[in-house]
This record gives structure tokens, C-alpha cells and sequence, in this order.
């Protein structure tokens, strides 16, 4: 099992030219939130600039030297609070920066039999398949490279059919006013 260093080092390493992240969970517990997450509920304005920034720095970087950073999420209505956070301090701003992020809206049934035995994975370079694991609290135990051509195969597919399902971020969120915290509050 490789840790966040281990991962970031494999990514670095082998992204030349795309990379997608499929999502399938309704909240995670990283440490890269910063505590936004807690700011996000408590009523701040924007996520925390010193730890944003960079992020948005890093984005626009992969993109300018001519590398694609994809992000497919598989969501379910209504929006979780972390999914809600996610959106608006997550994506909102990275698609600015230059991701490519999508939504793909499931119900709860047909979510279960999308991502069922897949869950959380990269595909780097539509090559290297990483599957993500998770705790039942969404912290990150770990990712591991999937070695068996035919297992591969299947992530690559999974991510295939959910890229073409998702329609972009910020068509999704356009569609969606009902989970956009200015209107939630009111």
C-alpha cells in the first residue's frame, strides 16, 4: 500500500500526459482540507488563500505545461454538506485553474451497482490504474497499484463510461442552485 507521499511521488512520476480521478465518495477526511471543511460549515467566505492558493498554483502549472488533470464525481441527491463543500470551495475554483471536472448524478440504487467492488481510483496516463482505499469515515488507509491487466481493464472502463456520463462541473452546478450555500441559507 503506498501513503499520500508514496502516491504523489508515483503520480509525479508517471503523469506525462492525463490523469483522471474517479470519486465515488459522499464525504472524505483529509488532511489537505486545512480545516476549510470546518470554516466551509461554519460560515466563511472563502476557503483559507495561503493553502488555496498554491493548490490553484499547481493546477495551473500541470496545465500549462500541457498535461490534462481530469476529476470524475459520482454523486447522489441531495448533496452531502462535505459534497457541498466540495463543489464550491473544491471544484468551483480548481475548474478555474484549468481541471476538468465532472459530475455524474446517480441514484442511490444505481450508484451502488456503478461502483460496486470499484470505488475511489486514478488512471494515469490511460495506462496505470491506482485504486484508493477508504475507512467507512472517508480517511485515506492507503492506494495500491492494480497489477492484473484484466482487473486494470475494468477500471479503465468504469472510468471510461463515467466520463462520458458526467457532464461538466459547472454546467452540473448551474443546474443545481438548490445546493449553493448562498441559496441554502436563505
Amino acid at each position: 500500500m503506498l501513503d499520500l507521499t508514496e502516491l504523489g511521488a508515483l503520480i509525479d512520476k508517471h503523469h506525462r500526459h492525463d490523469l483522471l480521478r474517479v470519486q465515488t465518495l459522499d464525504r472524505y477526511d483529509v488532511v489537505s482540507d486545512g480545516g476549510d471543511y470546518r470554516r466551509y460549515l461554519a460560515g466563511e467566505a472563502n476557503p483559507d488563500p495561503t493553502r488555496k492558493g498554491p493548490w490553484l498554483d499547481h493546477l495551473r502549472a500541470i496545465v500549462a505545461s500541457g498535461r490534462t488533470w481530469r476529476n470524475v464525481h459520482v454523486v447522489q441527491l441531495p448533496l452531502s454538506d462535505y459534497l457541498r463543500y466540495a463543489c464550491e470551495w473544491g471544484y468551483a475554483y480548481n475548474v478555474t485553474a484549468g481541471q476538468d471536472v465532472r459530475i455524474v448524478e446517480l441514484p442511490a440504487d444505481e450508484l451502488l451497482r456503478a461502483v460496486a467492488g470499484v470505488g475511489d481510483f486514478w488512471v494515469i496516463d490511460c495506462n496505470l490504474v491506482v485504486r484508493m482505499h477508504y475507512n467507512a469515515s472517508g480517511r485515506f488507509n492507503g492506494a495500491a497499484v492494480i497489477s492484473d491487466e484484466q482487473d486494470a481493464n475494468l477500471f479503465r472502463s468504469v472510468a471510461g463510461l463515467l466520463w462520458r456520463q458526467a457532464q461538466p462541473f459547472t454546467t452540473w452546478w448551474a443546474a443545481h442552485p438548490q445546493f449553493h450555500r448562498q441559496n441554502a441559507a436563505a
